[in-house]
């Protein structure tokens, strides 16, 4: 059974915040497509970095003002991230789009 989901959000990192896990799938899931938009303010101080862990590690960095996207399958995380110090202040938004393959195992009439 193939199911589709979104889920979206905010990021904030300040300080000593420097990475923030936003999306994970558990190991029963199987991402079929991931669509991931993300987008770092202008009045961020640093570029954002983003960790996209698959079959392949993807790193995309997002600079102040920008959007990235990037489509692909079997995803199993998504994490944001920055180098800085504790001036540092990036703040974003988020978009993950997933077509995701389900186990289905039918529950025998005499259980339900």
């Amino acid at each position: 059974m193939l199911v589709e989901k979104e889920c979206c959000g905010n990021i904030l990192l300040q300080g000593n915040l420097t990475g923030l896990q936003i999306w994970e799938t558990d190991i029963e899931a199987k991402v079929k497509v991931a669509q991931i938009t993300i987008y770092s303010s202008p009045s961020s101080t640093d570029p954002l970095e983003v960790e996209i862990v698959g079959t392949e590690t993807k790193l995309m960095i997002v600079p102040p003002g920008n959007t990235v996207n990037f489509i692909g399958e079997g995803i199993k995380s998504v994490k944001v991230s920055a180098k800085g110090n504790e001036l540092l202040y990036i703040e974003g938004k988020y978009v993950i789009s997933t077509t995701i393959g389900l186990h289905s195992n039918p529950i025998p009439l005499n259980e339900q």
